[in-house]
């Protein structure tokens, strides 16, 4: 399957992949026959679900929803959308390209349109909260909403963020692309310290147990746990990561382009008083 632009999700027994010409494909899981093959236009950001419903917005300024493999509703954004869609409390959440967040409600498709205050800059990335969420935007601020859409703190001068903010047991970062992690306390966003990674970076953070994971360009894996503040993971893998996912209890897959997959397990926590950079275990 050529030109599949986002990472699939399962939803009503059907896995569904967008596709760079605007196609989305509905499959079996249990064979991979195509059920359903339509076109929404060209995907933003990636696809989503909630219980039966499957979410993907489109440059046409769109929200589509499926269910059974079928497209059901398009929803009006009324703006541009640049990131999402993501599914967190019931609802389906997308970034647009003036600093505005629209929330659609899974269940009746109510839309809610939020306004960032002091900002009109383009939605970088928006990621989940345990009572709400977390929003970047592309002039280095992160933001946090309650459920409601209510914004509760912001803090400015980010750089260049990169993808939707991570949440990690009562802290939430961002990276930029030049490698420098910015860690918050997620209640009200007091600063809890910055890491570099010293190099670029093209892959947001990600949540993999007690730690924030991140790669520099050149396929350096780092990992900082919020609870003992030590590095957990500095390994190189060959030729750079594409993508990470946490896949839960510790553990982690990371694509790297044109060769495999590697599967990855946080190793245990050192001695404080233990001086180096752990290893991670790993099997391709």
């Amino acid at each position: 399957l050529e030109g599949i632009r986002t990472a699939p999700v399962l939803a009503d027994d059907y896995l569904y992949a967008t596709f760079v010409d605007g196609r989305v494909m509905a499959m079996h899981p249990a064979d991979g026959q195509v059920a359903h093959d339509q076109s929404a236009g060209r995907p933003v950001g990636e696809m989503a679900a909630i219980g039966n419903v499957a979410a993907v917005a489109s440059q046409r300024g769109k929200l589509f929803l499926l269910q059974r493999g079928k497209i059901v509703r398009e929803v009006e954004l009324g703006v541009a959308p640049t990131a999402g869609v993501l599914a967190a409390h019931g609802f389906f959440w997308v970034g647009g390209a003036s600093g505005e967040v629209i929330r659609v409600d899974a269940r009746t498709q109510a839309l809610k349109r939020i306004t960032l205050q002091g900002t009109r800059a383009a939605i970088r990335g928006i990621g989940e909260g345990p009572t709400g969420v977390h929003v970047a935007t592309s002039d280095g601020r992160l933001y946090a909403l309650d459920s409601g859409g209510k914004q509760l703190w912001m803090q400015r001068g980010l750089g260049d963020i990169l993808g939707a903010p991570a949440y990690c047991r009562g802290h939430v970062a961002v990276v930029g692309r030049r490698g420098r992690v910015y860690i918050f306390e997620q209640r009200d966003g007091t600063p809890a310290g910055t890491e570099d990674l010293g190099g670029l970076t093209n892959v947001p953070l990600i949540s993999v147990g007690s730690c924030f994971l991140a790669s520099r360009s050149n396929g350096r894996l780092w990992a900082w746990d919020v609870e003992t503040r030590l590095v957990r993971i500095d390994t190189m893998t060959e030729g750079g990561v594409h993508s990470a996912v946490s896949l839960g209890s510790g553990r982690f897959v990371v694509s790297v382009p044109g060769k495999w997959i590697m599967s990855f397990r946080l190793p245990p926590v050192p001695p404080q008083s233990a001086a180096g950079d752990a290893k991670a275990e790993s099997d391709k």
